[in-house]
């Protein structure tokens, strides 16, 4: 018995070794460069109840193996998936945090901190806000309102814009959670 304990004490402390040895490459370093961190490609993405989403893409068309990567500016933009036949296509050039409608007929996005509702399909573009750092819009249930957070300054906090009122108001702060939304 104390041979067979012996030998699986060499079979493991080998085990062990190896595994030890494994993260190290042909010059002694790790292959592995765990500070390296890519670029998002992709990013905010919103679903439309049609199966479509919408999404940020940063145009990265190649990524280096140190985390450098190379955009082509023309594909920057807002994308459009269609998840049932496996396609896309531009929508939006230089939009960004793109938000479905709930009857899927307008995509909210901000572009350079503005934001703007742009129709589908033919992009067509409408101002909401100018001259703050808006983001992150999102629909009401109904569609008629806008809400988005505005990081601006005084002004930062959360926002709404009522479509069918052509009017914009800030909730004061404390009273978010009391808002119809």
């Amino acid at each position: 018995m104390p041979i067979v304990a012996r030998s699986s004490v060499r079979i493991l402390a080998a085990l062990v070794v190896l595994v030890a040895l494994l993260p190290i490459g042909c010059n002694g370093e790790s292959p592995i460069a765990p500070s390296t961190v890519y670029p998002i490609h992709h990013d905010h993405p919103s679903w439309a109840p049609s199966s479509r989403v919408a999404y940020l893409d940063r145009g990265i068309v190649t990524v280096n193996a140190d985390g450098s990567y190379i955009e082509d500016p023309d594909l920057r933009g807002v994308w459009i998936a269609f998840t049932q036949a496996d396609s896309f296509e531009f929508f939006l050039r230089g939009g960004d945090c793109p938000a479905w409608s709930p009857d899927t007929s307008r995509i909210a996005v901000t572009v350079d901190g503005a934001l703007f509702v742009a129709t589908v399909p033919d992009g067509n573009l409408t101002l909401i806000t100018a001259g703050h750092r808006d983001h992150h819009p999102a629909w009401s249930p109904d569609g008629t309102r806008l809400c988005w957070y505005r990081s601006s300054g005084d002004e930062a906090g959360l926002w709404i814009h009522d479509t069918i009122a052509d009017s914009t108001y800030a909730i004061p702060a404390g009273e978010a959670d009391m808002q119809d939304m």
